[in-house]
């Protein structure tokens, strides 16, 4: 309704002094007959008749279109700015390799409290539901060592099972390890992975959950792994991959 204003609004000045075509003006006085606004806006034009109303009405106008067309070009420069960081991005990066130079990782460990695994990460902290499953878990692995039918233990669980877990419907599968077992489930943004070992029970003191989590933008990639060992040890473990080192790969290889 607003621009359709704005385009009758244009007209006023026109209509005002007789200089509106007869077609144009038939259409202008049937939108004035249900805009009040406008029509208010041609009876100050008619009250004007100095001219004053005309400056009136096509500054009230003109604002309008200058606020518009300065927040357009903003947008555009705002993508033409982004778009051009990418593209300048990308071409360093295709310089950069065929120069020789190659990307260098960092490493960082830590040791955690656990008031600071409550606060920032209490997601990777054992619960009951991981109790649970790692017995249902348990169980059927016996079950299968006193049958194996395949290469690889595999063990299913309940819709209602992995919605305890957080996960996103059943992408929940397990595997084994020399000498342990694991169960591996994934959720939105993290995958998780409980193991213990393959001859004791699992409970809360023999069972380690570890959480990855792995960040890419361009050239930059982050993986961090959180992880408890029976909710008294807590680590840290950040690698970072940085843009691109200073060494080539002819120094780097001696």
């Amino acid at each position: 309704m607003k621009n359709k204003c704005d385009y009758f609004r244009h007209q006023i000045p026109q209509y005002s002094s007789g200089a509106l075509d007869t077609k144009a003006a038939a259409k202008l006085q049937k939108h004035i007959a249900k805009c009040s606004e406008c029509s208010s806006l041609l009876d100050a034009q008619f009250n004007s008749m100095d001219g004053s109303g005309k400056l009136y009405i096509l500054a009230t106008t003109s604002d309008n279109a200058i606020k518009k067309s300065a927040k357009r070009k903003t947008v555009m420069i705002s993508a033409i700015t982004i778009i051009g960081i990418i593209i300048a991005a990308l071409i360093t990066a295709a310089c950069l390799r065929a120069a020789g130079f190659v990307r260098i990782s960092s490493v960082k460990f830590n040791e955690c409290s656990l008031e600071y695994i409550q606060s920032e990460y209490p997601d990777i902290l054992i619960t009951e539901s991981d109790l649970i499953i790692a017995a249902k878990a348990a169980a059927a692995y016996k079950v299968y060592l006193e049958n194996p039918t395949t290469a690889h233990f595999t063990f299913e669980i309940s819709n209602s099972e992995a919605k305890k877990l957080g996960c996103i419907g059943r992408n929940v599968s397990t595997g084994y390890l020399p000498g342990s077992i694991m169960i591996c489930y994934k959720t939105a943004f993290h995958s998780y992975r409980i193991t213990w070992y393959e001859n004791v029970e699992p409970t809360l003191t023999n069972i380690e959950k570890f959480r990855f989590t792995r960040f890419k933008i361009i050239e930059y990639i982050q993986a961090k792994i959180i992880g408890t060992t029976g909710n008294e040890y807590f680590s840290e473990y950040v690698e970072t991959t940085d843009f691109w080192g200073t060494l080539t790969r002819q120094e780097l290889n001696g």
